[in-house]
């Protein structure tokens, strides 16, 4: 190229370089003028050329296009080339020429076929079509007139598409059919569009079948597309296999054809686990034998070549898997491999493992360091209600209640962690039709009584911090005439600091915490335990310490369980001191299982032998009955 350009000459200049290079004849570059770029073959894809022009001069990329100069694409029928510049401010023309020897040069003006980098509306960017068996050049013409000079990297590019997950699609046909899930992804490679150009479209086909084609407005470069899979409406019709061909168009003129090819098999060789295997050797032992598997991914006859990483010769063997022994000796690491051939000697695959011999040395046994020592609550002593300051009643008491000018007789016993009410009607006899507005279940009959019992179980000796501890709760009614009246207890637990102001609530597995026997509600169990249906249930309920500061820990821990009915409340409290304990732990109650709730419809809860429980046996019923008989002058 000519270094310097007069601005007369510049056009005349210009001209005669546009003319030899794509009339006549591809000179040969002065020095110092710039340079031309021959591109022999393009069989990389991302290979680029460096040119540098210097001021007012002019640049040249020649290119032989045919099947031995692109790179390979097989599923590509057809593709389009353009030309990608660093410099996006230095404009190129693209010619296509018969070739490049001057014996195919034409006479005639041969006009550009696009434009590099351009940016006036009327010029279009170049994107020349090419498909197997085609042959020409290209020629494109950089015109560096400014003062700088110009040092850019140009490269041809060529369009393709890339079915993403082919492989996996493949995989899943051999077991099994497509889903509505399994979409085909693809990516296309295609110049980048200005936001004024016209934008690519697609159609693609499945399998040749009109049934399957997906016809897509705008394709932009790089950006995914998704396609729904053949789904034959007749399922026992369905694919082996998925062919695609994908049309991509720009303006209605064909720029790039996919058609799927079938992928090659990959075969692979596996040995069988483990991957790394450790022999432990003791005494004089310093040899071991190892049985090495191995298989090949795909059927066929195959030849496995071992070789054992410890100097010994190889070992073949044939077929589609293999097993072989082999003995190690001395205390070292080896990583023997398996290399798989088929029956031309073509190596397919490898795989390696690791063998590892070591000596066993015999511990020694460390002297025993001290245990450690650990906190706990400890249970110090038990407190019933009638020994602490909200003292309700003695352990034996009853009171008479006047209510709604109807007579009741309430009755209460207690035994440490048992608490047992009765209440009886004394009043006479009422039908409940008589007095309309009441809350009577049904008739008032002189007499009518609900004696009922809470048992509390399974409390612990030792409770440590993070510990879940659980009870058993159990309640019953030891004797059911009602037929009018609402009666009824509840009972609960609880585990608190000393001072009462922190907290947790004993619950099931439902997270209830308070539980009642009780024909106050107008509910389906209520109803049951007014007929006598259910006469006992039981529970296994759990709780957590509630969090303490240290302070609060070394006051102690209270395990209160409480009852209340008959107008009264009894409780249990079980005060338990912060001191140190032994490094066996044991665990109270039942820890870490979905707590049952246990039901029991057939017999009452038996307490009889139960340390500090005072039961209500027959005797005292009995003489209680006398008792009353005689209040109401029987």
């Amino acid at each position: 190229m000519k270094e310097k350009q007069k601005a007369p000459t510049q056009k005349l200049y210009e001209d005669f370089w546009r003319d030899e290079v794509t009339r006549r004849m591809m000179p040969a570059i002065p020095p110092g003028g710039g340079g031309i770029a021959d591109i022999i073959n393009l069989r990389n894809a991302s290979k680029t050329n460096h040119l540098e022009i210097k001021a007012e001069s002019y640049g040249i990329l020649r290119f032989d296009v045919n099947d031995k100069s692109i790179f390979l694409d097989e599923t590509a029928n057809s593709r389009s080339l353009w030309f990608e510049n660093t410099d996006k401010d230095l404009l190129g023309e693209v010619y296509s020429l018969k070739s490049l020897e001057m014996t195919d040069r034409s006479n005639t003006e041969v006009k550009p076929v696009g434009y590099v980098n351009a940016k006036e509306r009327l010029l279009k960017e170049a994107l020349v079509p090419f498909k197997k068996g085609d042959s020409f050049a290209l020629v494109t013409f950089f015109k560096g007139m400014s003062k700088k000079g110009y040092s850019f990297r140009v490269k041809p590019a060529a369009t393709s598409v890339k079915w993403e997950n082919q492989e996996d699609i493949q995989k899943k046909l051999k077991n099994t059919t497509l889903s509505f899930e399994d979409k085909l992804k693809f990516t296309p490679v295609l110049p980048v569009q200005k936001p004024a150009d016209p934008p690519f479209t697609a159609k693609i086909t499945l399998n040749d079948n009109a049934d399957f084609i997906t016809e897509i407005d705008q394709v932009e470069n790089g950006k995914g597309l998704e396609v729904n899979p053949p789904m034959y409406k007749d399922s026992s019709l369905p694919p082996s296999k998925v062919k695609v061909n994908m049309k991509i168009y720009k303006q209605g003129q064909l720029v790039h054809e996919y058609q799927s090819a079938d992928l090659p098999e990959v075969v692979r060789v596996y040995i069988e686990e483990p991957r790394k295997k450790t022999y432990e050797l003791t005494g004089d032992k310093e040899e071991v034998e190892h049985t090495f598997g191995a298989k090949a991914t795909s059927a066929g006859d195959y030849r496995f070549e071992w070789q054992f990483g410890d100097g010994t010769p190889p070992q073949s063997t044939r077929g589609k898997e293999t097993t072989v022994k082999h003995t190690y000796k001395g205390f070292k690491t080896f990583h023997p491999t398996v290399t798989l051939y088929d029956l031309k000697e073509k190596e397919l695959a490898k795989d390696e493992v690791t063998i590892v011999l070591d000596q066993k040395v015999e511990e020694v046994s460390a002297p025993a360091e001290p245990a450690e020592i650990k906190y706990a609550w400890v249970l110090k002593e038990v407190r019933d209600f009638s020994e602490s300051k909200d003292k309700v009643v003695s352990e034996a008491n009853s009171m008479m209640v006047f209510w709604s000018g109807k007579r009741y007789e309430k009755y209460g016993q207690y035994g440490k962690g048992s608490y047992t009410f009765t209440e009886t009607y004394l009043g006479p006899d009422i039908k409940k039709k008589d007095t309309p507005g009441n809350n009577f279940k049904g008739d008032l009959k002189q007499g009518e009584s609900l004696t009922t019992r809470a048992v509390w179980r399974g409390v612990p000796q030792v409770i440590y911090p993070d510990q879940t501890v659980s009870l058993e709760m159990a309640f019953s009614a030891l004797k059911n005439t009602q037929s009018g009246c609402r009666f009824g207890a509840s009972t609960e637990a609880r585990l608190s600091s000393s001072s009462g102001y922190l907290f947790v609530d004993f619950k099931n597995k439902n997270e209830n915490s308070l539980f009642n026997y009780s024909t106050r509600s107008s509910c389906a169990v209520s109803d049951k335990i007014m007929n006598n249906e259910y006469p006992a249930f039981s529970e296994t309920l759990y709780a957590k310490p509630p969090l303490m500061n240290s302070f609060d820990m070394e006051k102690g821990l209270l395990l209160v369980t409480e009852a209340h009915g008959a107008c009264m409340s009894m409780h249990t409290e079980y005060f338990y001191e912060w001191k140190a304990v032994d490094g066996t732990r044991q665990e109270s109650g039942v820890q870490n299982q979905e707590p049952e709730v246990v039901k029991k419809a057939d017999t009452p809860l038996e307490t009889s032998g139960i340390e500090g429980i005072k039961d209500i046996d027959s005797n005292d019923y009995d003489e209680y009955e006398k008792a009353l008989k005689e209040r109401l002058g029987e």
